[in-house]
Formats: structure tokens, C-alpha cells, sequence
């Protein structure tokens, strides 16, 4: 569905919906320190978040690899990419990710509802 929605949000709309905003929300969601998104530890407790929020960043905004890159502590658009095929292939095997994520998405769903119903000028529920 994110990705059906990304479509119909022309790209000055999904630009508003940040990557810092996501980065905050993973971090809070892990208890993870903020930092630990754009960090340079490779823990699974720190390197889990940071996949999901990749993952996040790339369905829900428009942002390109090198940009989410950028936003990622300056990593190299491969890396962005292995974090995001990482989180894709293990949500249909891990029930508890595929629930974290579903928590974050709804998170996520009233900007995009919001700015969907702007753009459009139509209520979406």
C-alpha cells in the first residue's frame, strides 16, 4: 500500500515526509540513541534499527540511495540498498519485524494521509 501511496504523492509531497522524522521514530521505537542512525557502530542492537529505517525511508519518501546515503552518516548507496533488501526478505520471515514495522507504518500513515488528502483535496480514510 506505501508503495501505491508514494505513487499518488506528487514528489514536493513525499519530500515532506523526512528522513529524520523516520530516523526519530525507529530510534525512539528500538530505544536506540538517535545518533545510532547516521553512527558508525555495527552491533545487531544498533545496525537493526538503522536497516528498518532505511527500509522506511525508502518506501515513504522519494528520496534516491545516495541521498538516503547522505542521510545515513554518509554510506555508500550499496550499503543503503543491502540494509533495505535485508528488512524486505526478513519481514516475511519474522513475525515480530513484520509487527514492528506494521507499528511504524501506522506511525508513519497520518502524514501520508494527511498530505495525500491535501494534495488531492479529498478526505482519505
Amino acid at each position: 500500500m506505501a508503495d501505491a501511496l508514494k505513487r499518488l504523492l506528487p514528489p514536493w509531497e513525499r519530500r515532506r515526509i523526512c528522513i529524520a522524522t523516520i530516523q526519530e521514530m525507529v530510534a525512539a521505537r528500538y530505544s536506540v540513541p538517535l545518533e545510532s542512525m547516521t553512527g558508525a557502530d555495527r552491533h545487531a542492537e544498533i545496525c537493526a534499527p538503522r536497516h528498518v529505517a532505511m527500509y522506511l525511508g525508502y518506501r515513504f519518501t522519494s528520496s534516491t540511495l545516495p541521498e538516503l546515503g547522505k542521510r545515513f552518516g554518509g554510506r555508500h548507496h550499496t550499503t543503503i540498498l543491502g540494509g533495505i533488501r535485508k528488512i524486505d526478505r526478513l519481514r516475511s520471515k519474522d513475525a515480530d519485524l513484520d509487527e514492528m514495522l506494521n507499528l511504524l507504518e501506522a506511525q508513519i500513515w497520518p502524514t501520508i494521509t494527511n498530505r495525500l488528502s491535501a494534495a488531492v483535496g479529498v478526505d482519505v480514510v
